[in-house]
């Protein structure tokens, strides 16, 4: 269909169940070069040869797409080139190569899932489930599997800021952690809203944030706990590692230089980590600010308090690879469980290879602050609080790692603020704090909360009550 005037509107009392089958090179089941809307209900879009199910290509603000499925080889399901899709609703898209949902810049798309959710298979490579190259807010409610490598379920790039609510994310692709559920390109500001659950395996990450310059980014993690008071169930936002060679969020691909290169997590995520040599949060390189702040001061298991469970062995809750250079940079995990084998709550890295160009070196500038317990549930050995091996001491300078913009004049120690991890019951060998090659640290306990023996004391035991 050609439409260059009027509306186009497939409906169950006008046209059952209309299907389009589109194959040719750059060939469109809809083309609406009207500014008339498009009202697509109950219609089904088989796309190859590089087509488009339907495309918006002439202004329009009222499209409205529900009830409908897309069936994409190569292509795009919806491509919103102009104009204003108002919402995408109970629909569903399988992508083998492209995108399901594709929003060029100075496009609208209000809600892909405003009062239902969207289906999204991504299950070939290099391919989105919604690609956001567009400005505004977009609210999206859907249930995302991505098993194609280099995939992503949204892609968001050119300044969109993204609510998601409700949705599930099954990332499986993996290709060296280059598979993602959301990866946050070029948006400053991404909200997650619960109930929202990641389930990432294969080497794939949950959350991947972009740290090159484009811009500094911000995601609010918004979980909520049970309200007994108000009889309210908890509504978390909770991201599952399983198998092996995961991460939960990875700060990835940063550079030297000052500008938009600072990164902030805040709210309540859980994390659960039940496979081996998973990263909870992970930063790869230069970071000129990072704040991670993530938790509640109590000893609980329960889902909504941003607690970080790990119940498998050679994890990681968090690993900085990369220089962090201001000073107000801070790492707060509030409520941290490990239970397992060879686990390390804050890991410091040594020098990687390219120290000099992107900063792969885990000096950390800001306050570090830790509480958790270790080895309280089952037999946990060899864990280890904070392991620092990456040489920071207050004899460097900026110069020593190559940093050339105003680097500088002094690193000081690693600063851990405010350490309060104990080692439970079921916990042998473990140990608090190593620092190996030249690494200073400072140390100290700044929290008198219940569960610490003495308050605002270092000490290797903790004792604790609920069943975490």
């Amino acid at each position: 269909i050609l439409a260059t005037a009027g509306t186009v509107e497939t409906k169950n009392n006008i046209s059952y169940n209309t299907t389009f089958n589109v194959a040719g090179t750059n060939n469109n089941g809809i083309n609406m070069q009207s500014s008339g809307n498009a009202i697509i209900d109950d219609s089904h879009f088989t796309i190859s040869g590089s087509g488009n199910g339907i495309l918006l290509a002439g202004g329009a603000t009222g499209n409205k797409v529900n009830n409908s499925s897309f069936i994409v080889t190569s292509g795009n399901g919806i491509n919103l080139n102009s104009g204003t899709l108002a919402n995408v609703d109970n629909s569903s898209f399988t992508v083998a190569s492209g995108n399901g949902i594709y929003a060029a810049p100075s496009t609208t798309l209000t809600g892909a899932g405003t009062t239902s959710s969207n289906t999204f298979i991504v299950n070939g490579s290099n391919s989105n489930g919604i690609f956001l190259n567009n400005t505004g807010t977009t609210s999206i409610i859907g249930s995302f599997t991505i098993s194609g490598q280099n995939s992503t379920g949204i892609l968001i790039n050119n300044g969109n800021t993204p609510t998601i609510s409700g949705s599930t994310f099954t990332v499986s692709g993996g290709n060296s952690r280059n598979t993602s559920g959301i990866f946050m390109y070029n948006s400053n500001t991404l909200t997650v809203d619960p109930t929202t659950r990641f389930t990432v395996s294969g080497a794939s990450v949950g959350i991947a944030v972009d740290n090159s310059g484009k811009t500094s980014k911000t995601i609010n993690f918004n979980g909520t706990p049970l309200n007994i008071a108000t009889s309210t169930p908890a509504a978390p936002v909770v991201i599952t590692t399983a198998g092996g060679g995961n991460i939960g969020v990875n700060i990835q691909g940063g550079n030297y230089g000052s500008a938009n290169r600072d990164v902030k997590l805040t709210g309540t995520l859980d994390i659960n980590m039940t496979g081996d040599s998973d990263i909870a949060y992970n930063n790869t390189d230069f970071a000129n600010k990072l704040e991670i702040t993530n938790g509640t001061l109590i000893d609980t298991g329960a889902e909504g308090c941003g607690i970080i469970k790990v119940s498998g062995n050679k994890n990681i809750v968090f690993l900085n690879s990369g220089f962090v250079k201001d000073t107000a940079s801070t790492i707060e995990l509030k409520n941290v469980s490990v239970n397992g084998n060879n686990n390390v709550v804050g890991y410091f890295n040594e020098k990687g290879n390219s120290v000099n160009t992107t900063g792969d070196i885990g000096w950390f500038s800001g306050s570090v602050k830790l509480q958790g317990i270790i080895g309280k549930a089952t037999d946990s050995d060899k864990n280890i609080g904070v392991y620092a091996v990456s040489s920071q001491n207050s004899t460097m300078t900026g110069n020593g790692i190559g940093y050339v913009t105003t680097p500088p004049t002094t690193i000081d120690k690693l600063d851990i603020a405010d350490i309060n991890i104990g080692f439970g019951p079921k916990s042998t060998n473990g140990v608090l704090i190593y620092a190996g090659k030249g690494t200073e640290v400072n140390v100290k306990n700044a929290t008198a909360a219940a569960n610490a023996l003495v308050a605002s004391t270092i000490s290797d035991g903790v004792e604790s009550n609920s069943g975490v």
